[in-house]
């Protein structure tokens, strides 16, 4: 499960597009996802509130507010805990990367870099790093 990452390459896309020079919530970020993922292992994002990793919403204050679900049970779980509450559930995929999938846009270094800084996440929500 690539869950951790997924946020992070969704947030990048994001921070690339609407981030600010000096916005310690979302900061703009490099135009090359490489280069991103570089400075994550650099600790530059490290002081950006939405930019933390999963773990960092299990501590402190943050916890009061920490609903969590599973990417991989997002058509049973997750679509039946929105339909029971009366949000409309669609299949249709917005905003979809065009491209290569995400297997052939990691380097061994990043892979490596990813390992290292979600590790936590890794063992805490039992994602396997057998994805590539």
């Amino acid at each position: 499960d690539w869950s951790s990452d997924v946020c992070s390459s969704d947030l990048w896309k994001w921070s690339r597009l609407n981030g600010e020079i000096g916005n310690l919530d979302f900061p703009q970020v490099e135009n090359n996802f490489e280069d991103y993922v570089l400075n994550l292992s650099s600790g530059k994002y490290d002081t950006c509130y939405f930019m933390q990793k999963q773990s960092f919403w299990f501590t402190g204050q943050e916890n009061c507010y920490v609903k969590t679900m599973k990417f991989e049970e997002l058509n049973t779980t997750v679509k039946t805990f929105f339909e029971t509450n009366g949000v409309t559930w669609s299949d249709t995929k917005v905003n979809e990367s065009p491209g290569p999938d995400y297997k052939t846009a990691y380097t061994p270094k990043m892979i490596e870099i990813v390992k290292e800084r979600f590790k936590d996440e890794f063992e805490t929500f039992g994602y396997s790093a057998d994805l590539w």
